[in-house]
């Protein structure tokens, strides 16, 4: 066996080594490799009434541990001789210092079981000898772009991996699969990609496969030769792990191994529990995740819960699980079949909430599989030239806020719009503020108000009466109490407000009831003021012990 690369014919192209597809996975190679396997794994599960299993085993491998496969580092030196940009140039030379100077590769196996394997005309030819193209078709696919398989290359200074696979129908492939860059080797230009195997292609004869990598049952086995270092990959492996796929494995649909730890539909609760001691999530839930509101809100642990469950337009059968606690994050988490995260949502609800929207629907799966991006992580008509898409997005969408208003009670109704209320009224921490900081008991804004455009708010409830308004909220006991200050233009100005509570994007606003006020009267969730000229101040305290973003609405009964 050896390395085979096609000769450069007249007018072909030539590749650099920095590939586009690869960049896009560079600094999260290790947490994208989790992603990018198991959801091929739960695209090609076989049997459904048991769980998919991924492995993830490190070894270490010696130079020699296949015949001629270290020839590949003089390709790769080939490939910094002939290239004529310098960036190419420092990227290969810190390729060629990664394997200069040591005497074995490191090694990631991925393997999965009650899986179907891949075919040689089929899913194999598409994973080996394509880009940007996908044969996976089967009901509860995951991925559908073919862009990810770029990871497994992004994971090794090698840019060179190895495939063994056994399909449902019994034939067995291996092959190994390198893509570097255009390069000169004994003086004849040499394309960026190659193959190790025998010269005529992928081994498919079983006993040619060497006894290292042949595979004894159905499934695939990916193994990166010279993975990329990094002291926390495990640790971060499981992360990404528990904030993706911890409903699949709860569910019994997916048990993983991480260096020999298995991730189970037991542990599973005590892996996020143990990983994550609080219950809100970063406002950059992207890049720092906790899934443990999430899994709370599924399994009814801590909150208040309700389950709503519907055949909806376009997608079938799905369903939203919604939970209130006064620590959730106030995000939606969308879920297609496969039951891998697909995306958070902060627009629907408000801080306090937390929900789960799942596809169960096998052809409501394929439609949301179709308006997925490349790198799976959002739904968008965008993505799928189909008029389908938008009545798609369109139906979940009016589902889950149905769900959401019949869960909070939210009732829709029109802010106080006057200058700086934006600014000004939003809940405000000591020393913090929406838009500025407090100073003796001013507010230091960064940036000039930008003036309220007229046209957009009705001239008959603006109040003409008062000069601003401004809140901030300090804690009481179990519960919260809100300090409102009003300036008010004229003596004895008699005003009622409605008291809502809501996000700061205002789309909801929720009626909560007052439980005392320090000036005036109330009923419900109304107020009515007796102001007068100058400097009002009053405290409010609400009957629930959240704390809110709160929000006044002209009350006229």
């Amino acid at each position: 066996m050896k390395w085979n690369f096609n000769k450069l014919r007249h007018r072909d192209e030539k590749q650099g080594i920095r590939d586009g597809d690869m960049s896009d996975f560079s600094k999260t190679h290790y947490k994208s490799v989790v992603r990018e396997s198991i959801q091929n794994s739960l695209d090609a599960r076989k049997d459904y009434s048991k769980p998919v299993i991924v492995d993830f085993a490190f070894h270490s491998l010696e130079k020699d541990f296949l015949e001629n496969f270290s020839q590949i580092e003089d390709r790769i030196i080939s490939c910094k001789e002939y290239a004529n940009n310098p960036d190419d140039k420092e990227f290969l030379s810190t390729m060629i210092s990664s394997f200069k100077n040591i005497e074995s590769y490191e090694c990631m196996e991925i393997s999965d079981y009650n899986t179907l394997g891949m075919d040689m005309e089929t899913s194999y030819d598409s994973f080996a000898n394509s880009r940007n193209i996908s044969s996976k078709d089967s009901k509860g696919s995951a991925g559908s772009k073919g862009m990810g398989k770029a990871v497994y290359f992004a994971s090794s200074y090698l840019q060179s991996i190895l495939v063994s696979t056994k399909s449902s129908k019994g034939t067995q492939i291996f092959e190994g699969i390198s893509k570097i860059a255009t390069h000169n080797f004994d003086g004849s230009e040499y394309s960026h990609k190659g193959f190790y195997g025998n010269a005529v292609g992928a081994i498919q004869d079983e006993n040619e496969v060497p006894e290292k990598f042949k595979r004894t049952e159905i499934g695939t086995s990916i193994y990166i030769i010279g993975l990329k270092p990094d002291l926390n990959r495990i640790e971060e492996m499981s992360k990404e792990l528990l904030a993706n796929f911890w409903l699949a494995i709860n569910e019994s649909d997916l048990i993983v191994k991480i260096d020999g730890k298995e991730f189970n539909s037991e542990t599973i609760q005590k892996e996020i529990t143990q990983r994550y001691a609080e219950l809100d999530e970063s406002g950059q839930y992207n890049k720092f995740p906790n899934p443990r509101p999430y899994f709370e809100t599924y399994k009814d642990i801590q909150n208040t819960n309700k389950v709503y469950s519907e055949r909806i337009e376009i997608l079938g059968k799905v369903r939203l699980i919604l939970g209130k606690n006064n620590n959730y994050p106030g995000r939606i988490a969308f879920y297609r079949k496969s039951k891998m995260l697909i995306y958070k949502d902060p627009s629907y609800i408000y801080k306090g909430y937390c929900g789960l929207f799942i596809c169960d629907d096998d052809e409501g799966n394929e439609i949301l599989k179709k308006l997925e991006n490349a790198k799976h992580n959002e739904w968008n008509s965008g993505n799928w030239d189909n008029p389908i898409a938008n009545q798609a997005i369109s139906s979940y969408r009016n589902f889950v806020k149905k769900c959401v208003d019949d869960f909070t009670e939210i009732e829709q109704g029109l802010d106080i719009s006057i200058p700086e209320l934006d600014r000004l009224l939003g809940i405000m921490e000591t020393g913090k503020g929406v838009g500025g900081t407090l100073d003796n008991g001013k507010i230091k804004t960064k940036d000039k108000p930008k003036p309220i455009k007229q046209k957009s708010i009705p001239v008959d409830r603006i109040p003409k009466n008062f000069n601003w308004l401004r809140c901030k909220v300090e804690p009481i006991g179990n519960s919260f109490e809100y300090k409102v200050s009003i300036n008010s233009k004229v003596k004895d100005n008699n005003i009622s407000f409605e008291v809502l509570v809501g996000s700061d994007n205002k789309e909801g606003k929720n009626k909560v009831d007052v439980l005392s006020i320090s000036e005036g009267s109330f009923k419900n969730n109304v107020i009515t003021l007796n102001l007068k000229k100058g400097l009002n101040e009053l405290s409010i305290v609400l009957r629930d012990n959240l704390k809110h973003t709160i929000r006044l609405m002209e009350y006229n009964n």
